[in-house]
């Protein structure tokens, strides 16, 4: 709890919310999280971007992902 407790104190305008892998009951088979930035629309439907494989590439400190 404490890295996104850190988050929050740094910016309180930031939302953070934590993500799972999910794990099938059935075979325990573990299907990872893509990394994603969420998003709302005016409906409140949450949204998900997933990253471009190239901005993995770029390795720029200023560019999300």
């Amino acid at each position: 709890a404490e890295p996104l407790l850190a988050r929050i104190k740094a910016d309180r305008t930031v939302v953070l919310s934590p993500v799972f892998d999910k794990v099938l009951f059935d075979t325990l088979e573990v299907n990872e999280y893509i990394p994603s930035a969420h998003g709302f629309d005016w409906n409140l439907w949450c949204m998900y971007e997933s990253f471009r494989p190239e901005w993995y590439q770029i390795n720029d400190p200023s560019e999300p992902g």
